[in-house]
Order: C-alpha cells, then sequence, then structure tokens
C-alpha cells in the first residue's frame, strides 16, 4: 500500500525529549547612513519551523520514529505537527467556531460561532490534509463574531464557513533535509532528532 501524506506522528511513549519551535517573519529595514533613520518593511512570508531530539532509546522504541522519518523520503512527504504542550485551549473557548467570510488574507482571522475566550498563545488549525494549516491566536478574543490576530500569516483565503480546530490543532510539515542520521551508543541506545519547517 503506497504511503499518503501526511502522515501522523508515532503516537506514545517515548514521545520527543524536547521541541523548539520557532515563528520565522520576512521583514527589511533599512538604515540611513547619515541620519541613522529606518525604513521597516514587513513583507507576507511567516512560517513555523521546529526541531526535535528524542530521548536515549532501545532498537524496539527507536524504530518507529526511524520508519516513520523514512517514509517521509526526506523532504518529498509531508506529516502533521501540534504543540504536544498546548493540545487544549487554556482558556474556556469552544463552540462551533468557523471562518467568516472568504478573500481573508494578513495577519489576522474574522470568525464566528466562537464560545467564551480564545486565550493568547493557543492554537488552532483550518483546513485538512495538505491544506491544514497550524496557527497561533496572539491577543485574547471572545465572543461572536470575533477578529483573531494570527500567527502565521494567512498563506491562503481559508474558505468561507470552514470550520476551526481548537483541541489538538495541528499543520503540515517538511523534513528541513534529505539526509536522516540516527545514532546507536555502546549501550545500544539510539539517538534520534530532526528538523523540520512548515510545508506551503
Amino acid at each position: 500500500m503506497s504511503i499518503t501524506y501526511p502522515v501522523s506522528m508515532p503516537a506514545g511513549d517515548p514521545g520527543p525529549k524536547d521541541i523548539v519551535l520557532t515563528a520565522n517573519y520576512v521583514v527589511a529595514q533599512s538604515v540611513s547612513p547619515y541620519s541613522s533613520q529606518e525604513q521597516v518593511y514587513q513583507h507576507p512570508g511567516s512560517w513555523w519551523e521546529l526541531t526535535s531530539n528524542l530521548p536515549p532509546m532501545t532498537r524496539a522504541q527507536a524504530e518507529k520514529w526511524i520508519g516513520f522519518l523514512l517514509s517521509l523520503r526526506g523532504r518529498f512527504g509531508t506529516f502533521l505537527f501540534g504543540d504536544p504542550s498546548a493540545v487544549n485551549p487554556q482558556g474556556n473557548a469552544g463552540g462551533s467556531p468557523i471562518v467568516s467570510g472568504a478573500n481573508q488574507t494578513g495577519g489576522s482571522l474574522v470568525i464566528t460561532g466562537l464560545t467564551g475566550t480564545i486565550k493568547a498563545g493557543d492554537y488552532f488549525s483550518v483546513g485538512s490534509g495538505v491544506t491544514q494549516r497550524l496557527y497561533k491566536n496572539l491577543t485574547d478574543q471572545s465572543g461572536s463574531p470575533a477578529t483573531l490576530d494570527i500567527f502565521p500569516f494567512l498563506r491562503e483565503s481559508p474558505a468561507n464557513s470552514a470550520p476551526l480546530t481548537l483541541v489538538n490543532a495541528q499543520g503540515v510539515f517538511r523534513l528541513s533535509d534529505n539526509a536522516q542520521p540516527w545514532s546507536v551508543d555502546e549501550a545500544l541506545h539510539y539517538g534520534l532528532s530532526f528538523k523540520a519547517r512548515e510545508a506551503f
């Protein structure tokens, strides 16, 4: 059976020992050599990157991770990732939030159907499959309609009435490199790490 992307990361123990999430913006800056005045321009590019280190593992534990990483075939395949420390919203955000209006662009998203408050730092996702995008809400918002300030900027305009996922929000990522090493020490413990960036 052929592999269908995006694939899911291995579930259960052992999970990653640590994860470093990096938020990237593209901002141009020009400083006058005469007056020292700045001109700053924010381009629409913004994206997630992640680095993950796994704990020392036995072969039986490591092979599911090795299989997962090899199944991606370097930068070819994609996988779903969400912050494992932030599976649930911090507050009482709920309801059935949906995108309110088509053709939205930029760093904000108008939604309806939200109950409670979505807190600054809460994640949500929009879309499914290869178009699933992971966003972070940047300011507390409540009520309906609500305008969310988000990172990253909207990659593409989500469809009107597209549902938001507030629990276990995930986005699509791909490995940053075509080479995937792993190590085995004298105690036969396996060592693995990988880097990835948002796929779009």
